[in-house]
């Protein structure tokens, strides 16, 4: 009987050597090969989220720009027949009324 628990120790023993070196090898397959790709999926992120945030910032600049255009075409009526009545009045085409 004394055999028996001499091999039930010893196979103890084999089974906690190989998962602290299990372990281990986790740990190194962790640090060598998937925190780097993390590290550099985190980069990745990082650069997508300011090129969004550059991308928003040029978006409503051009708006803005969009919109002093778009004010400027809607007054170009205007402006266009306020030039011909004056040039009309400086070449006294123009009636007594102001018409």
């Amino acid at each position: 009987m004394g055999h028996m628990g001499k091999e039930v120790i010893t196979e103890k023993s084999g089974d906690e050597l190989m998962q602290n070196m299990i372990g281990d090898i986790l740990v190194g397959l962790k640090a060598k090969m998937i925190q780097p790709v993390m590290n550099e999926n985190a980069e990745i992120a990082r650069c997508l989220a300011e090129l969004r945030k550059n991308n928003q910032s040029q978006q409503d600049k051009m708006l803005k720009e969009l919109e002093k255009i778009a004010e400027a075409v809607q007054n170009l009526p205007m402006v266009i027949l306020t030039a011909v009545r004056d040039a009309l009045d400086k070449a006294g085409g123009g009636n007594q009324d102001g018409f």
